[in-house]
């Protein structure tokens, strides 16, 4: 995961939304009620109408009582690959999977887990969802 490759943004695409939804049902299989607070498509493939790079960027807000090891070993056993934040110790983590170096293989998807209110990115997010025309542009 160490080398960089170039990004590159398509078209909008609509099976981003239904690809979030196959991977959500497949993250809350793992996970009781009481550990996930919720489950959002967060990012650029989240905003209908607009080109983004072609990764499914998902955040998965837990509850404190979530064991951190639970969470690396339940979504490193669907392929994701965690990404160890240093300077953002859990439950600030990052999985990728789909990621190579020389690109993305087929689907890509990277998510972010937080405690619940613990990243403001979701409310980025939200705005262009409900100003397209912002969005756009």
């Amino acid at each position: 995961m160490g080398q960089l490759f170039p990004i590159f943004l398509e078209e909008p695409n609509p099976e981003w939304r239904a690809q979030f939804e196959s991977e959500k049902a497949r993250i809350i299989h793992l996970f009781s009620e009481e550990e996930i607070e919720q489950i959002d498509h967060i990012g650029s493939t989240a905003i209908s109408g607009i080109k983004a790079k072609p990764t499914v960027d998902i955040l998965l807000q837990i509850t404190h009582e979530t064991g951190d090891q639970k969470v690396i070993d339940n979504i490193t056993s669907l392929g994701y690959e965690f990404i160890p934040q240093p300077d953002n110790p859990p439950p600030h983590m990052m999985f990728v999977k789909g990621y190579t170096t020389e690109g993305f293989s087929g689907k890509s998807f990277h998510i972010h887990v937080r405690y619940k209110d613990h990243w403001n990115e979701i409310l980025f997010s939200d705005y262009l969802l409900h100003h397209p025309s912002i969005a756009k542009k």
